[in-house]
């Protein structure tokens, strides 16, 4: 199922992410330790040949990738993950460090579970969180995700187990 995506949520650009995409500044966000520290992210080095081989591991599945643009800018990314058989979709999203707090991450975040996941006809929104990650986890809350699980220190922060926790939202 590759399917070619494009949405326009006011001046915010959601289109299949391209091998151009790759630039320092992108790269740059995922090798800034203290910025990831929530993420898997952070345990990777990445450089070109990383991003390369992630986009290709994901561009010829039933997940979709999505660069997050602003005036032809990218600002983040939106990766969506699944899983055909039960009908539920797992988004990820990153925005840049720069272009952090503006309200582009929710934005995004909403139109994922209140439409993307409803064109998709996916049943289900689910995501999780490291318990530490309040930011993400009031970015679930306010686009009406509920919270359904705790994986108890399932996650390492700083080399400590932590729990994260699952939200989720039926379409």
């Amino acid at each position: 199922m590759i399917l070619v995506m494009y949405y326009q949520i006011g001046d915010i650009t959601l289109e299949d992410f391209k091998l151009e995409d790759i630039s320092e500044d992108y790269l740059s966000w995922l090798n800034d330790k203290d910025y990831m520290k929530f993420s898997r992210q952070s345990l990777v080095h990445h450089d070109n040949a990383s991003a390369i081989s992630f986009y290709r591991s994901i561009v010829d599945t039933n997940n979709i990738f999505l660069a997050i643009k602003k005036n032809l800018i990218l600002i983040g990314t939106l990766t969506i993950y699944i899983d055909l058989d039960y009908k539920v979709c797992s988004p990820g999203i990153l925005i840049g460090k720069s272009y952090a707090k503006f309200g582009y991450g929710g934005l995004v975040w909403r139109f994922v579970v209140g439409t993307i996941s409803r064109d998709l006809k996916m049943r289900k929104v689910s995501a999780g969180a490291m318990i530490k990650n309040s930011a993400m986890i009031k970015l679930f809350k306010k686009s009406g995700m509920e919270f359904e699980a705790t994986l108890v220190k399932s996650a390492l922060f700083d080399d400590v187990p932590t729990d994260i926790v699952i939200y989720r939202y039926f379409t």
